[in-house]
């Protein structure tokens, strides 16, 4: 089976599997360039791992250990590890970060808002822009890009300075990837709340602005 949802993002992840072994045979002889091209297609699988810092932050002292859990998570076969370091430090620290990346050889995929200490600690550790006010319990928005766009191009090129793949999160809406694309990123992630909120009332209405988000990221050359 394939690893399934994307790394960084993470929220707004897809999954997809394939038929039986035998069907996937077929289908590879039928179309002999596929397995060429199957690593363009393939969605890859990053595991936030914020959840587990929550309950040891709550329970005092380091158990769960984040870094074991990690490398745990790494072992079975994920692509890389997501995680969001809050100002409030809530769950992830900024510590933790530091820890991580010294024994993680897959992808450390860092989410945060921009701020001074957060843009410090990636320029530090090397990762995703993700912005939330500093009483945010979760992400509510995704980035204009279009207002913001000098102070994201700014961010964007210093990550860059140090060769760290940015993606902007931003709403299921074709400019704003465009945008995003214009601040110099080299991905977006969809802010999938509007999913959520309007599936009960239809998917295919649901998913189609994040299908044209999706395509519009194609058309721009970005990861998504």
């Amino acid at each position: 089976s394939c690893p399934r949802a994307d790394r960084p993002a993470r929220s707004g992840s897809t999954s997809g599997r394939h038929g039986s072994c035998s069907a996937w045979g077929r289908r590879q002889r039928r179309v002999p360039s596929l397995r060429a091209n199957i690593a363009n297609f393939m969605t890859k699988l990053s595991v936030n791992i914020n959840k587990i810092a929550v309950v040891r932050n709550s329970r005092g002292g380091n158990m769960p250990d984040v870094v074991r859990a990690a490398l745990d998570i790494e072992r079975f076969g994920a692509d890389g590890i997501t995680v969001h370091p809050r100002p409030d430090a809530r769950h992830i620290r900024y510590d933790d970060v530091r820890d991580l990346k010294r024994v993680l050889t897959t992808e450390l995929n860092v989410e945060g808002n921009p701020i001074p200490s957060f843009v410090d600690l990636v320029l530090e550790v090397v990762p995703t822009l993700v912005p939330d006010a500093h009483d945010a319990i979760t992400s509510n928005a995704g980035w204009d890009t279009l207002t913001n766009r000098d102070f994201l191009t700014g961010v964007a090129a210093r990550f860059h300075e140090k060769g760290i793949r940015v993606s902007v999160f931003v709403d299921p809406d074709p400019a704003m990837v465009a945008g995003a694309k214009a601040c110099g990123a080299d991905r977006v992630e969809l802010y999938t709340e509007a999913y959520a909120r309007e599936y009960p009332a239809g998917a295919d209405a649901a998913l189609a602005p994040y299908l044209a988000a999706a395509e519009e990221a194609r058309r721009q050359g970005l990861g998504l």
